[in-house]
């Protein structure tokens, strides 16, 4: 894909997507139309929503999808009520919807405040504003990327001539999208001895993403870089990885990932935050880059849909308050989980545990909480205890209780592939 967006910056092409069917009303809030290639192929279904908070009942929420029609195989898309709590979002049935040669506009108002996003159709690029001041805007700089499903060819046969091909003529080999550019690894990938393969071909699915009058984001937790985020030559990554005594000031990935970032439009007459969350859980990387007043990212995963959410503020909290209503809002914190918790990998055994418990109360350190990490199990089976270093666990609990304390174990979502383990069958 870098290839890609280096060949479009060197040359100056134009996108090959444009709008083949405009969008019309959709349901409760949404209007959808399809998209379609210069380059010919399927087409890509388009489906814009407009959304409340649930809060306030505002206007600034904007979801954009788009998707393969008719696709040679599903794409994955995450379940409802999985990422995003589809049973609660509240989509503006007010929404009105206007349609002219050269796009189509979608306006939610509610009180004073006004939300607009703006389809235009050739070449295809979306534009979100609120109150009359653009926020961010998709595809302005021809980036957009959907690798759409296509038969593995056989090295013994020669693909015949599309509909209505000159005789004689060879059959198109483009699809307009980075494969065009870059046609190694397409099937498989090699990391070393490891082999990576891909049966379905590639499926790559990425868009550029402005955000005006702006010069400060912030977001993609996890990585360990400071606040407003810095420029690297290399883009980052959001895969979740378990890294030991990880580098400060890179874009590597950590523990976690959330495909979210804040934008101040401080360059603005009148300063705004926006927010946009990205929905896609395969490995995704994303590129920053400020210039000409405008902070310009690109955002790229290895499959699944395009699924984005805008939020247009226009504070901070405000943005905080969309991404919770789609997202959902976090359950109250536990009492005890306010107070220090004491975790470090590992604990050797209970000795281990006694030891440390000891210590806090002969310093007069408070605590309320001390974790095991996963060596207290057996051969790093969850809900497991290993019988030599931790042979009495009720005891040992029972005896941090007495102090009005509590231990947790860590269970991570990943579960050792062992047939012999009745949790894993």
């Amino acid at each position: 894909y870098r290839k890609y967006v280096a060949d479009v910056q060197a040359t100056g092409k134009e996108t090959p997507w444009s709008v083949a069917a405009p969008l019309a009303a959709a349901g409760p809030g949404a209007a959808a139309g399809e998209i379609e290639s210069a380059h010919g192929g399927g087409r890509l279904s388009v489906k814009v929503t407009a959304l409340k908070d649930v809060l306030r009942g505002e206007c600034g929420i904007t979801r954009i999808e788009i998707d393969e029609v008719n696709a040679l195989f599903p794409r994955y898309k995450i379940p409802d009520n999985d990422v995003v709590v589809t049973a609660a979002l509240v989509p503006d049935e007010g929404l009105k919807i206007s349609l002219d040669a050269a796009s189509t506009t979608l306006i939610s108002a509610t009180g004073a405040s006004e939300c607009k996003t703006v389809v235009t159709h050739k070449p295809f690029g979306v534009e979100v504003s609120r109150d009359g001041q653009v926020i961010q805007s998709f595809n302005s700089q021809k980036l957009m990327n959907f690798e759409r499903y296509r038969p593995k060819p056989e090295a013994s046969t020669t693909p015949a001539p599309s509909e209505g091909a000159a005789e004689g003529a060879a059959a198109p080999t483009t699809f307009g999208d980075a494969t065009d550019i870059d046609t190694k690894d397409l099937r498989e990938e090699n990391f070393g001895s490891h082999q990576d393969t891909k049966p379905r071909g590639p499926a790559a699915v990425a868009l550029d993403v402005a955000f005006h009058d702006s010069s400060h984001v912030v977001g993609l937790p996890e990585h360990a870089v400071k606040l407003d985020l810095p420029e690297f030559k290399e883009p980052y990554r959001l895969y979740n990885l378990d890294v030991f005594e990880y580098a400060l000031d890179r874009e590597m990935s950590l523990y976690g990932q959330v495909p979210i970032v804040m934008a101040v439009h401080d360059g603005a007459a009148k300063p705004t935050a926006s927010g946009f969350l990205w929905v896609n859980p395969s490995e995704t990387f994303v590129n920053i880059k400020r210039e000409n007043g405008k902070a310009h990212t690109w955002w790229l995963s290895e499959s699944g849909v395009i699924d984005m959410f805008v939020f247009s503020g226009p504070t901070p909290q405000d943005v905080l308050t969309q991404y919770h209503s789609v997202a959902g809002f976090p359950a109250p914190t536990p009492l005890f989980g306010l107070g220090k918790q004491q975790c470090r990998w590992n604990y050797r055994d209970e000795d281990d545990v006694r030891m440390v418990d000891k210590n806090f109360d002969k310093y007069d350190i408070p605590y309320d909480v001390i974790w095991l990490d996963i060596e207290h199990t057996v051969d790093k089976k969850y809900f497991t205890w290993h019988k030599t270093y931790f042979p009495t666990p009720k005891t040992m609990i029972d005896n941090i209780s007495s102090k009005k304390r509590k231990m947790v174990t860590i269970v991570d979502p990943h579960i050792k592939k062992d047939e012999g383990d009745q949790v894993f069958k």
